[in-house]
Order: C-alpha cells, then sequence, then structure tokens
C-alpha cells in the first residue's frame, strides 16, 4: 500500500513537472514568435534611406521627408505597369507587392533643381522609388539612372 501511494505521489510530480515544461516551453515559443514580429516590421531610419540614395548620387534636403502609407494595387493598370518597368530597370519588381501595405517617402533633391524622390519601404526593406521634376511636365526616372534625368523617362 505503501509503494502504491509513493508512486502515485511520484506520477503526480512527473505529471507536474512536464505540464510545468510545456508552460515554459510555450511562453518561450511565444516571446520568440513576438521578437521575429517586431524585427521584421523594425522600419529603416531616415539615415538609412538617405545614405540609400546617396549611393545613386542623389542628395537629400535635411529636413523631414513626408511619409505617406500606401497600398500597391493588387491589378496594376497601364499607369502602375509603365511605373513598375522604371523599377525593374534598378533592380525593383513591385510585382511581388502587389496588395501588400508599404510606406511612401518623399524627399527634395538638392542636387538636381525642382525634382524629388520617392522610395517604396515594405516592412523595413526598400522595394523601389523613383526621381521626378516637380514642374509640369517634368521628367521621372528609376532611382538608379541618375544620368537619365535630364529627359522624359518612363
Amino acid at each position: 500500500m505503501l509503494a502504491v501511494s509513493i508512486r502515485m505521489k511520484c506520477l503526480k510530480f512527473a505529471c507536474l513537472v512536464l505540464l510545468f515544461a510545456v508552460i515554459i516551453s510555450m511562453m518561450a515559443l511565444a516571446f520568440l514568435k513576438i521578437r521575429i514580429n517586431y524585427e521584421a516590421r523594425n522600419e529603416l531610419s531616415g539615415d538609412d534611406i538617405k545614405a540609400f540614395l546617396s549611393g545613386y548620387g542623389w542628395t537629400v534636403s535635411d529636413s523631414p521627408p513626408k511619409a505617406e502609407e500606401i497600398t500597391i494595387p493588387e491589378n496594376f493598370n497601364a499607369i502602375y505597369e509603365e511605373y513598375n518597368e522604371i523599377q525593374k530597370r534598378c533592380g525593383f519588381n513591385l510585382e511581388k507587392y502587389k496588395g501588400k501595405p508599404a510606406t511612401k517617402y518623399t524627399y527634395e533633391i538638392t542636387n538636381l533643381p525642382n525634382a524629388k524622390a520617392t522610395v517604396l519601404v515594405h516592412n523595413g526593406k526598400i522595394i523601389g522609388g523613383d526621381v521626378s521634376g516637380t514642374e509640369y511636365g517634368g521628367f521621372m526616372t528609376g532611382l538608379c539612372e541618375k544620368g537619365a534625368s535630364n529627359g522624359k523617362t518612363g
């Protein structure tokens, strides 16, 4: 009788330890998932984007960029198809971001008169952008096409 009682206590204790281990494991997995989701949403800083633009030869104003939340359209019309061709020339492709949210940052370019740079960011990653003239009848070109900015492109 005493042996059965000791076995039951050991069995209850083992079950309790196992339950505790499962709860701790679930909490650790939940914490890890939250951390991964946070890191995936980590946004680029303004300095990161300025350095990116500088890599293509663009100098931008020190004033903060205009930021706008947008959604890449699910279906591209002719204008978006043409815009995506500009992106492809610079190694980007918005096709894989159809229907996804993005942040559009707009910077004033200081080394080209009457021009602005637009940079599209999704989940902390630059997914595209352009340089365009701000005057009526201006131009639009890819971020990588600095020499093409004197004429109308795209």
